[in-house]
């Protein structure tokens, strides 16, 4: 009898890992998304800035820094994501 409701107290307990796992999966996509765009479209804007302005000015060296704070923070953003990823996948190895 005890067997038995751990076996279902298990199976309920693998059942709520999968859906917080594939949660964690649609949130991260989500964000991935949602942070990223509008990262892409500053870094876009700064390199257009960047190209336009002459090279001794100092706006070309803070239009230069803001292009390498973006690339700092997607390198960031992208380390996070891939730690995530890993932490699924490893989640769901153990989980099956």
């Amino acid at each position: 009898r005890n067997i038995q409701k751990t076996n279902i107290k298990l199976l309920l307990d693998k059942d709520k890992a999968e859906e917080v796992s594939q949660m964690k999966s649609r949130l991260l996509a989500t964000l991935s998304h949602e942070i990223r765009t509008p990262l892409h479209g500053m870094m876009g804007m700064a390199s257009l800035l960047e190209g336009s302005l002459p090279s001794n000015s100092s706006e070309k060296s803070q239009a230069v820094a803001l292009l390498e704070c973006c690339e700092a923070l997607l390198r960031v953003l992208n380390d996070v994501l891939e730690m995530c990823r890993l932490d699924s996948f490893v989640s769901e190895m153990i989980t099956q």
